[in-house]
């Protein structure tokens, strides 16, 4: 006998349906997400006797244990997509409703009548790291743009001048706002201390060689800009020093 299993995975509590090659339905039940439920479910899925098929629509995350128990336990996994189980449910009477149960039951009807899976494959340590490694870089670079955007909009309320001359995702521009975000700062400042900030900041490797020309440039840019820029914005203490704040972590690039 061919048993096809569905898991509805969730993050606490799973949903598992098993039925036969007819569509009869062996086992419909709730499993926690912990080692003796899943344990509990696999000695289940045994005593059902012949071949059991089982689906998961999520790989790896909150489906780590199951999926790792189950493979351990020598069960054939396949992925049945999340975009999949949607499409295949709507198509049944009711199938506008979700629900853990009905979502089951609609993945171990795939995995019963298809044969075009996606196999799980075990998971070795090096995948694992690789997994995280990536997860990690991806946080980063979001958590950048967000920065990103955050000390742009700043900017932009604050000099929006300056903020279309810079950069934001080099170094030397980060220093530069690090002390001088508003035009009476620069005014005020002039460009050669401006310059002499600049290379203070280690943005730039070799001011005295090939960068200097364009250490100078952005010092007397922002200068400018500021000489011609209005103060009709009242700047407000709080935006400068957010837009300061943010400076430094932006340098820092993932």
């Amino acid at each position: 006998m061919r048993i096809s299993v569905g898991i509805d995975i969730a993050k606490d509590i799973h949903w598992v349906t098993a039925i036969d090659s007819d569509g009869t339905i062996h086992i419909d039940r709730k499993v926690e997400n912990t080692p003796t439920a899943i344990a509990d479910l696999i000695d289940g899925l045994r005593a059902l006797g012949g071949t059991v098929s089982i689906g998961l629509d999520v790989i790896g995350g909150i489906a780590g244990l199951i999926e790792a128990m189950l493979a351990e336990a020598g069960f054939g996994l396949v992925h049945v997509p999340g975009l999949a189980v949607n499409r295949a449910r709507q198509g049944t009477v009711g199938g506008e409703n979700k629900s853990d149960p009905r979502d089951a039951h609609t993945i171990a009807d795939q995995v019963r009548m298809r044969t075009d899976l996606r196999a799980i494959e075990p998971t070795s340590e090096i995948d694992l790291e690789i997994r995280l490694l990536v997860g990690r870089r991806r946080d980063l670079v979001d958590a950048q743009t967000q920065r990103l955007g955050r000390m742009h909009d700043l900017l932009a309320a604050i000099f929006p001048g300056l903020e279309r001359s810079l950069d934001l995702t080099t170094k030397g521009p980060m220093h530069l706002l690090t002390r001088y975000v508003t035009p009476a700062e620069l005014r005020a400042a002039g460009a050669k201390q401006i310059l002499r900030h600049l290379k203070t900041g280690g943005g730039i490797p070799h001011p005295e060689n090939s960068c200097r020309t364009r250490t100078r440039r952005r010092g007397r840019t922002s200068h400018q800009r500021a000489r011609r820029a209005h103060e009709c914005a009242p700047h407000p203490r709080t935006d400068r020093r957010s837009a300061r704040n943010q400076s430094p972590s932006l340098g820092d690039r993932p």
